[in-house]
């Protein structure tokens, strides 16, 4: 989802713009004029007219002719010219042009292009505007050096979307391990490129939500795993119990803890040894059972014996 839908900015602004006071007796003339009057800040005024619906989708279409395209990216309205800048079609020297763009709208709608040469990208990750440089800082194409530039932007949103990059190397990673600000902590914990002394340093923090999403990573190394597995916290024993990279012999340590539903994440995980699998048959919780009974690393014959059993007890 665009940024710019997600949290809509003035131009050149961090402020959040008021929304229109809408009634469900609002004239449809009223609505366009609040429209109108809510958009009217931006680079080049509203975001969305009725009259621009038919250059939109042209400007979107997978099938555009390049013609087409060349006249919509030198459209007035801007909001065409970002659908330009997000075809998949767009030529390269087209979406040059548009990386170029006066308004940053259009620049971020580059940004957000899977097609966007690493290039593009390397240039727009100087822009002066902080929403293309989330953009680009978002995308998995972006370059490894662009990502660590990038890793010391003024703006926190940018550094955050760069601890979510997957692109990102693992030296940025460490470091934006110990960033003051917790939401870009949480992400580099979630992120599966991290390495492991980021992992390590978060799997310390005091912190639950960032321990349980360490325990979630499927990157996280056995040793931490381990230790996650005694985490005095039922949520953090849970996510741990969760991840297909558990080692078989913190999942049967998981498999006897004494919260129902540690046991019952052993049950399910899908990297959980048959034997142990077997010996949860018999755990006393019917949900703990069922799940390790649906599991399909169960053998087949403890399956049918398991069955039978059952449908010899009713």
């Amino acid at each position: 989802m665009s940024r710019y839908l997600r949290k809509p900015r003035t131009a050149g602004s961090n402020q959040y713009r008021a929304r229109p006071q809408l009634t469900p007796t609002t004239p449809a003339r009223g609505l366009l004029s609040q429209l109108r009057q809510r958009y009217n800040n931006r680079s080049e005024g509203p975001i969305w007219l009725p009259e621009w619906q038919e250059r939109i989708d042209l400007a979107k279409a997978g099938d555009a002719a390049l013609g087409t395209l060349a006249q919509l990216a030198r459209d007035p309205v801007w909001t065409v010219r970002a659908q330009v800048a997000r075809n998949a079609v767009c030529p390269r020297e087209m979406l040059t042009l548009l990386a170029r763009d006066q308004a940053s709208e259009v620049r971020f709608a580059v940004t957000e292009n899977s097609q966007c040469p690493a290039d593009l990208l390397e240039e727009l990750s100087r822009d002066l505007n902080n929403d293309v440089r989330y953009g680009v800082a978002s995308n998995p194409s972006c370059p490894p050096d662009a990502l660590g530039s990038l890793n010391d932007d003024q703006d926190s949103d940018v550094r955050l979307a760069v601890a979510r990059n997957s692109s990102c190397l693992p030296q940025v990673l460490s470091q934006l391990a110990h960033s003051p600000v917790q939401g870009i902590r949480v992400e580099v914990a979630r992120n599966p490129a991290s390495p492991p002394d980021a992992l390590e340093h978060l799997f310390h923090s005091h912190d639950t939500r960032t321990r349980c999403i360490v325990a979630a990573n499927p990157s996280c190394p056995s040793a931490i795993l381990n230790q996650l597995a005694q985490d005095h916290d039922p949520g953090v024993r849970q996510d741990t119990a969760r991840n297909p990279s558990c080692p078989p012999e913190t999942l049967g340590q998981l498999a006897q803890d004494y919260e129902s539903k540690v046991r019952r994440q052993t049950a399910a995980n899908p990297s959980c040894p048959p034997r142990l699998l077997e010996r949860m048959l018999q755990d006393p919780d019917t949900t703990i059972v069922e799940a390790a009974a649906d599991n399909p690393g169960l053998p087949r014959a403890a399956l049918a014996m398991w069955q039978l059993t059952r449908e010899n007890s009713r």
